[in-house]
């Protein structure tokens, strides 16, 4: 954890008169206040019956992130950004894969074939891709599609930045947005047309819009740090009321009509996005971004892959039903629930993908070893 939060400090404070404002710190906060919401909603809590919404903000916030090291590669350049984000993910996968095929042999005396290929799925980064197939067993390893589909955006990303390199960076902007407006509109028409949200957001392809719009983010958050403009903190308060509107009035994920999701879910998005344009750029209420910096969310958000690929088998170790994850016998036990997911998460980071990460940082790159021969 303390590496983690180290590794992340070059980006972390701008000064405006009168004010300092963290950025990379502020949006750990938001990452963990999302993961919080996501994994509680998952778990049943009662009066969050939006509180799937959590998942497009840490999409957004991972496209910002992803963004800002594209428009910045330091470390070794492009290769070395993906080969990094490669290996973290599998500090973060193989762990849980592993105690989850033990939890699936100890269940039901034997590992059945579907598990088998839930679990190679998973490792593969593809998991997004077979939700859909009766011989994957999604008990288990039901969270991971999200890694999925952020270790695959990370690899288009990659590639697409380096053919910015080569044509020129004029094109990204326009490019960005034609990608999000035709996602968005097959989007529109799909659920337009009846098709159901949950057929649509466990697809790659129709979840991608937010993480483009993380990475328009990081650009346009660029240019407001280099204007020293303080003029968007209205947007950034517009958003967070939108987002702390759809958790407490929203029904459950998949539980609405297809029109309705039309509308909804690009607002959510966008939501989503002038926070985080705010938070990067450093013209945020200084109040959100003071209770974002709070070190237990802090904490929460940087390991949040963590805590969310190892809160489902918790619940399912500790007694959540491996058919859902109603509330387990009131608040008391909701709690414990919560608490457990959140400790093992943090403690896998700590212990496995925190020592990969530094260990990656701490590795000097091909060229700066030619430089100094």
């Amino acid at each position: 954890m303390a590496a983690t939060m180290a590794a992340s400090q070059r980006h972390a404070t701008i000064e405006h008169p009168g004010q300092v404002i963290t950025t990379t710190r502020a949006l750990d906060g938001l990452r963990g206040v999302a993961m919080l919401t996501v994994v509680a909603y998952q778990l049943g809590a009662p009066g969050l019956p939006g509180g799937w919404i959590g998942v497009e903000i840490l999409f957004v916030t991972f496209g910002f992130l992803l963004g800002r090291e594209l428009l910045d590669p330091r470390d070794g350049g492009l290769t070395r950004l993906l080969v990094r984000r490669i290996v973290t993910g599998a500090a973060v996968l193989l762990p849980v894969v592993v105690a989850g095929l033990a939890y699936a042999y100890a269940d039901a005396g034997r590992l059945d074939r579907p598990v088998v290929a839930a679990a190679v799925a998973v490792l593969a980064q593809c998991y997004n891709l077979v939700l859909d197939r009766a011989t994957v067993d999604h008990a288990v390893f039901g969270n991971l599609w999200i890694v999925s589909i952020l270790a695959q955006f990370t690899v288009l990303a990659v590639v697409a930045a380096r053919w910015f390199s080569v044509v020129g960076r004029r094109y990204t902007t326009v490019l960005l947005l034609m990608l999000v407006g035709e996602i968005s509109v097959v989007r529109v028409v799909w659920l337009g047309m009846g098709g159901h949200a949950d057929s649509v957001y466990l697809s790659s392809w129709f979840r991608f819009d937010g993480l483009l719009l993380g990475l328009a983010a990081a650009a346009i958050a660029g240019v407001l740090r280099r204007a020293e403009a303080d003029w968007f903190g209205p947007f950034a308060t517009a958003g967070l009321g939108v987002l702390v509107g759809a958790v407490v009035l929203l029904p459950g994920f998949g539980e609405w009509d297809g029109p309705s999701a039309t509308v909804v879910m690009p607002v959510v998005t966008v939501a989503a996005f002038l926070v985080v344009v705010a938070l990067g750029s450093g013209t945020a209420p200084v109040a959100l971004a003071r209770l974002l910096e709070l070190a237990p969310l802090r904490w929460i958000g940087a390991a949040w892959a963590s805590i969310l690929v190892w809160s489902r088998l918790v619940a399912l170790v500790l007694g959540g039903g491996a058919d859902g994850w109603a509330v387990w016998g009131g608040w008391g036990r909701l709690g414990i629930l919560l608490g457990a997911s959140v400790a093992v998460g943090l403690v896998a980071h700590e212990l496995v993908v925190s020592p990969v990460a530094e260990r990656l940082a701490d590795r000097p790159s091909p060229a700066a070893s030619l430089t100094r021969q």
